[in-house]
């Protein structure tokens, strides 16, 4: 997997962001990018889903988006339990935690 990633995902004319899945596949994302050469956040910022307190502890802490699960879970409850949803569509806010994991190429003057 990692001479993979390596050979796919790492094209410096492709790669800005690498999403990724869980925080532990996050963490190895980002040590594998470095072993690749590339700097997290200079060259290839990294977001991760769903805020997990560890995340501020990872080297860099990892900027994640995240939203209200209880919400989300509330809302499936209703589907399963019978609701009627016709053709409703249901937004769930999410909002981003910030740290160090990106970098933000606007600010640069």
């Amino acid at each position: 997997m990692k001479n993979k990633l390596k050979e796919e995902a790492l094209k410096p004319s492709s790669v800005q962001k690498m999403p990724t899945v869980r925080a532990l596949t996050r963490q190895f994302s980002v040590a594998t990018l470095r072993e690749a050469g590339y700097r997290v956040p200079e060259d290839i910022s990294v977001i991760g889903e769903g805020d997990i307190k560890i995340f501020g502890f990872c080297s860099p802490p990892l900027t994640a988006i995240t939203a209200d699960y209880q919400e989300m879970v509330s809302r499936m409850v209703e589907f399963v339990d019978g609701a009627p949803m016709g053709n409703r569509k249901i937004f769930i806010p999410q909002h981003l935690v910030e740290r160090k994991s990106v970098f933000n190429r606007l600010q640069i003057g």
